[in-house]
């Protein structure tokens, strides 16, 4: 009976409380987004973005997913455990790239270079409760405490700071680099780093300053996917331009390490486990999974045409629940023998414990 009862137990539980590392690949090509199972090695499903999908934000959970649609004006909304969008999110401008989660979960800050705005998206309603006018806003990272974000101006070299209550500027951090692109908060050690064309800047954010910064090398450098392994301390960055992921050793700020992967970097994450690092390779359709420490391809994916993204495009999904299955019901007739022969079932159990019964 306890046997029976425990695997009863088993089925009721939700397969929800169980994970599996997945990742959203965006291709800009053919407008769709790849799904890979990190554990199978393999893409299993494809999903009809809308338009031009580039920037990526998840919940902590790993639950829920939010795209930028480059050419529609959108944000789509991504059920990770079902591989499906859920809903569509609508901007007042056509061109959103970057974009971030607030730590609370209640608010998208979405950035639109061609357009020059920043969009403050409440989640709840699903409507733009706030804009703010920035020169060429690429990127955005919210603060680990939410009370503000760091903006990238492509067109001027800045980082806004932008007090994300009132939604206005409260410091600008001037001519950072050209082109500054990725942005990657370690909210531990108060920095937010800033790949741009050629340097790596460091970034206090406590006092929203330069703290350091770091040469990627030969000149041209187009800085495009960063990842930071919190265990090792050591942070990734592509470079379209030569195919190469440059090391940097965070406790250091020096270059580690130069891997040489080839094709054209357009983005780079780290598995939940920090044992892959994933770069989606646009020049030739594919993501490659490399050994972090070494930077050896371990493994080649051909995903869909031009995969590129802004912000970490895995996640530990949540497995999609079983659907419950339906009981089967009886007549009342059949309910009437049903307990008849339990009744009999029953008294027959009862006799033949009882010896002296049985006499």
């Amino acid at each position: 009976m306890k046997k029976f009862a425990f695997v009863i137990c088993l089925l009721l539980v939700s397969t929800s409380a169980f994970a599996a590392p997945k990742a959203f690949v965006p291709n800009q090509g053919d407008e769709t987004i790849s799904v890979i199972d990190i554990a199978g090695g393999n893409v299993e499903a494809t999903l009809n973005a809308t338009s031009n999908p580039l920037g990526i934000a998840q919940t902590a959970d790993g639950s829920t997913l939010y795209v930028t649609n480059e050419n529609a004006g959108s944000v789509a909304v991504v059920d990770t455990a079902t591989n499906s969008i859920t809903g569509t999110i609508l901007l007042p401008t056509g061109r959103p790239a970057g974009i971030s989660l607030s730590p609370d979960e209640s608010t998208l800050l979405v950035a639109d270079p061609i357009f020059d705005m920043l969009h403050a998206v409440d989640i709840a309603s699903a409507s733009v409760n706030g804009s703010l006018g920035l020169d060429g806003a690429a990127q955005v990272q919210y603060s680990a405490d939410g009370t503000k974000a760091w903006v990238a101006l492509a067109n001027t070299g800045d980082i806004e700071v932008v007090d994300t209550a009132s939604l206005t500027i409260s410091t600008t951090i001037a001519s950072v680099g050209t082109n500054p692109g990725g942005l990657l908060l370690d909210g531990a050690n108060d920095r937010l780093y800033v790949a741009t064309q050629g340097n790596l800047v460091i970034i206090d954010t406590t006092t929203d300053s330069v703290a350091d910064t770091v040469g990627l090398g030969a000149s041209g450098h187009n800085a495009s996917g960063i990842a930071l392994d919190t265990s090792t301390g050591l942070l990734y960055i592509g470079n379209s331009d030569t195919g190469e992921v440059k090391v940097i050793d965070t406790a250091t700020d020096m270059l580690a390490d130069t891997f040489t992967p080839g094709g054209e970097p357009r983005g780079l994450a780290l598995t939940p486990d920090n044992g892959s690092l994933f770069l989606l390779d646009r020049a030739n359709d594919q993501a490659l999974v490399l050994d972090p420490a070494t930077g050896t391809v371990n493994d080649t994916i051909a995903v869909g045409p031009e995969p590129q993204a802004r912000g970490d495009f895995i996640v530990d999904a949540p497995l999609a629940p079983i659907p419950a299955r339906q009981v089967p019901t009886m007549s009342p007739i059949g309910l009437l023998i049903a307990a008849l022969l339990m009744l009999i079932a029953g008294a027959w159990v009862a006799r033949h414990r009882n010896p002296r019964q049985s006499k």
